[in-house]
């Protein structure tokens, strides 16, 4: 049973988005332009990449995990806050990368942002503090939000 976030394994986890990552798979694996009106009828293209998204969140996941372990092990470190604040900048990373796995979503033309890797990636769009404070969420997230490091009770013993 995981205890944190960094324990969870996202081969366990579902992919909120499969349909979305199959069809990218079978017919634009190398990604593709997306356009859609803007507001003043301009038609504006986005560049979207699912096939890409998928090993990006897989290997940034991997990282931040790796990153996470590395901070917690050095917990006794004397500076408390210091390990604090990059623990929960890990944390709060991991909650959003994995909340945004688990989404469920049918078309990359509502999540524009996410399946453009070099706009979610580059930028560390998946590092939102406000989505991790929230007190109440759209979507069901118990799993993620009870390992959540702001949830967890540190004693000098662990």
């Amino acid at each position: 049973m995981a205890k944190y976030l960094w324990d969870l394994n996202i081969e366990d986890l579902p992919l909120g988005w499969q349909s979305v990552y199959d069809e990218a798979v079978r017919d634009y694996p190398k990604g593709k332009y997306v356009q859609w009106a803007a507001t003043n009828d301009e038609v504006i293209k986005n560049w979207v990449d699912p096939v890409q998204t998928y090993d990006l969140f897989k290997r940034t996941i991997m990282d931040y995990k790796n990153r996470a372990m590395t901070i917690f092990q050095n917990y006794r470190d004397p500076d408390v806050r210091n390990t604090f604040t990059r623990l929960l900048r890990v944390d709060v990373a991991l909650f959003n990368l994995f909340v945004n796995w688990n989404m469920e979503c049918l078309d990359v033309e509502h999540h524009l942002t996410m399946f453009n890797p070099f706009e979610y990636f580059r930028n560390e769009r998946y590092v939102n503090y406000t989505f991790y404070f929230a007190t109440h969420y759209h979507v069901p997230l118990d799993l993620f939000c009870d390992l959540r490091v702001i949830d967890i009770n540190f004693t000098r013993d662990q």
